[in-house]
């Protein structure tokens, strides 16, 4: 998985439903203890998970949900062989 690339597509995306998505990003990592190259896919769905419950605090519930889909659409495409692993695809 590449990482990085799944943060700056994210983070491109998500800025669209409010500019605050960029900063929520970035502190959920550094509260996780992470860089943007260290996410594994199991890690990005507990990255996920924080991000999605502060968004859904600081710009609502249904944004919240949009950026949490838009989110594993992304880690969906940078790591297929791991949802084919657990047969999700």
């Amino acid at each position: 998985m590449n990482s990085a690339r799944f943060m700056e597509r994210v983070e491109q995306k998500g800025v669209v439903l409010s500019p605050a998505v960029k900063k929520i990003l970035a502190l959920q990592l550094k509260n996780m203890g992470l860089t943007r190259d260290m996410l594994t896919p199991k890690l990005a769905e507990e990255y996920i998970a924080r991000v999605v419950s502060a968004a859904s605090f600081v710009i609502g519930p249904e944004a919240g949900m949009a950026l949490k889909n838009l989110m594993y659409r992304e880690l969906r495409a940078e790591a297929p062989e791991y949802f084919a692993a657990m047969g999700l695809l």
